[in-house]
């Protein structure tokens, strides 16, 4: 068996597709036959040593192809069922096969194709949950959203209109990704350095994966009771210093989401919202951001574009 693996921290350049084990299939595990892989810049920032994943590491988040065996006590799943699974806490997805415990896993709806379970299992599911688990959703009030357009945001934006959100804001890093913002139902959408002088609208909610110093200034953009919602760091950036005395003195919340270790804690619970994104996307109540697919042996030049931004929407690896 193929993956496409890190085999020392410089990062995509030196990533690569070669034998390894083939993966165990024990009590409770499928194993799948992987069409599609799905791509998180979070595969990108291990690849750069983030987490000294143990070498050679295969990272991955999401996978979706066919069942090819099942664990003796396996009832719900059978061989040739189309299905989508979250590796997210055990990597491995840049497979070409994995083996998953059933509660990882989910089927694909007739009338979902396989790439786009792939895209939506983790970036809608997660976008899900943190609206109605982790914060104080404002139902009727207003989001704004940072990365709009990417794999995570544009689910975030989505959904929190689908929850009954008044106004869904974008802060996009480019002029290109502004513009494909507005076309994904965002309400206005702002350059990300103009935000802070072009509007002096406040919040109810704001998401940032990116990072950067813009984190404690959108402090002073929550309404009394409003959340700052951290959900990653793709920027890679020095982290701001954020004063307490801020929180407290304006009445506002700052929570931390990270969906891997949600997974781990709740994955009972998780896998009812794997089943939602999955209908949400079939039914198209929610859109899926533009997809970037590229066969999984040639796929570093991919992966480097995905960090410098150059790919907007969601990369997913195909196996066949």
């Amino acid at each position: 068996m193929k993956a496409l693996q890190i085999t020392d921290y410089k990062g995509p350049e030196t990533m690569k597709y070669q034998e390894t084990e083939n993966p165990r299939v024990q009590k409770k595990d499928i194993l799948i036959k992987v069409d599609y892989s799905g791509v998180g810049l979070i595969d990108v920032i291990f690849s750069r040593g983030f987490g000294q994943l143990p070498l050679p590491a295969t990272p991955g988040l999401e996978v979706s192809g066919t069942v090819i065996e099942v664990g003796k006590e396996v009832t719900d799943f059978q061989i040739g069922d189309s299905v989508a699974g979250l590796t997210i806490n055990t990597l491995k997805g840049f497979s070409e096969r994995v083996s998953l415990h059933e509660d990882y896993v989910v089927k694909v709806p007739e009338h979902l194709e396989l790439d786009q379970a792939a895209a939506a299992l983790t970036n809608t599911s997660a976008a899900l949950i943190l609206l109605k688990e982790i914060v104080n959703f404002p139902v009727g009030g207003s989001v704004l959203v940072y990365g709009p357009t990417g794999g995570l945001g544009s689910q975030i934006g989505q959904a929190a209109k689908l929850l009954g959100a008044k106004r869904v804001l974008a802060a996009a890093g480019n002029e290109t990704k502004r513009q494909k913002a507005l076309k994904l139902g965002y309400d206005a959408a702002y350059l990300r350095e103009e935000f802070f002088t072009a509007s002096e609208e406040k919040c109810d909610l704001i998401v940032d994966p990116v990072g950067g110093e813009n984190r404690k200034n959108n402090l002073l953009r929550l309404n009394a009771y409003g959340t700052l919602a951290i959900v990653g760091n793709a920027s890679q950036k020095e982290r701001a210093d954020i004063d307490p005395d801020i929180l407290w003195l304006n009445n506002i919340n700052l929570t931390g989401f990270n969906f891997g270790g949600y997974c781990s804690q709740n994955i009972k619970k998780v896998k009812d919202y794997l089943v939602w994104a999955l209908e949400l996307i079939a039914n198209e109540q929610i859109k899926l951001p533009k997809l970037h697919t590229v066969p999984i042996d040639n796929a570093v030049q991919a992966l480097l574009e995905l960090e410098t931004g150059a790919i907007s929407g969601k990369l997913l690896l195909k196996h066949f």
